[in-house]
């Protein structure tokens, strides 16, 4: 379990955008402490590793949704 400094750090996608990602439900909401900071944990960071290499391809936004969205659906057949 990371604050988003570290996951910015350890995934190379900046903090505003971690939190823009989060906002807009393209990333899972991250659990909060008592003070209200961010915790991270290994699959929000497995989640915005992916993100950014998506992104890097070319994906627009939607299709990343769409991709995380079967990615997080368990019951779905593969």
């Amino acid at each position: 379990m990371v604050q988003i400094g570290d996951a910015a750090r350890l995934t190379g996608v900046p903090a505003k955008l971690i939190r823009y990602y989060e906002s807009a439900g393209l990333l899972s909401p991250s659990r909060r402490q008592g003070n209200g900071y961010r915790i991270f944990d290994e699959r929000n960071l497995h989640e915005l590793r992916f993100i950014k290499r998506a992104r890097t391809l070319g994906f627009p936004i939607k299709q990343i949704d769409l991709l995380l969205g079967l990615w997080r659906n368990k019951k779905r057949s593969s």
